[in-house]
């Protein structure tokens, strides 16, 4: 290789580092204060009767990978009702998703975890009709909806809705799964135990 494509290759070589150890203290410095001062709950929660997701506190020390401790999502469709807590957790999310209205998870491993979801009782009538008095409860979400997501926001154009995408789920310390009548205070979480519907 001639002298001067190797000085090339070196230069090249170099900038890359140095732009590897100036942007890594910005992307520390712009990353923690996104989470931290609420700039990405606002870019997500800007319909929250439809979904809701917050944080007690969040912290991120490599691009995409996120430590966050009381994480709560809920959410409700036409038809379902949803909650999720997890006590603590690392979040590993492909940010290039989030330009496409994707929060896209490539894993979660996550400790401490409640999950419940039930049937709205304005959803359209199924062949079992709903008990809403062994629904499990939901903060924050009336059943029915008073009024309905769909009312507060309807379609506008083609804009997509958010999706949510999550593959690797790894949960530690399940406490809780309620699911319309069935609910199962067990951990760790084994589907035998689910048999019979709440009290």
């Amino acid at each position: 290789m001639r002298p001067g494509r190797q000085r090339i290759l070196l230069y090249l070589a170099l900038a890359a580092v140095a732009a590897v150890v100036l942007l890594y203290p910005l992307y520390l410095v712009a990353g923690n204060a996104y989470l931290r001062h609420g700039g990405l709950a606002r870019l997500l929660n800007r319909r929250p009767e439809r979904l809701r997701i917050t944080w007690g506190s969040a912290w991120t020390v490599w691009p995409g990978v996120v430590h966050v401790q009381g994480f709560e999502l809920r959410g409700q469709s036409r038809a379902v009702q949803s909650w999720l807590t997890v006590d603590r957790g690392i979040v590993d999310v492909d940010l290039p998703s989030l330009a496409r209205r994707e929060l896209r998870v490539g894993s979660l491993v996550g400790s401490g975890v409640v999950f419940h979801a039930r049937r709205r009782l304005d959803a359209p009538p199924r062949s079992v009709p709903p008990r809403p008095a062994l629904a499990p409860p939901i903060p924050g979400l009336a059943n029915p909806p008073q009024p309905p997501p769909e009312a507060l926001y309807p379609a506008r154009g083609n804009r997509p809705p958010w999706r949510l995408v999550f593959s690797g789920v790894q949960l530690a310390d399940v406490r809780e799964i309620w699911i319309e009548g069935r609910r199962c205070p067990t951990s760790p979480f084994t589907m035998p135990t689910c048999g019979a519907p709440a009290r």
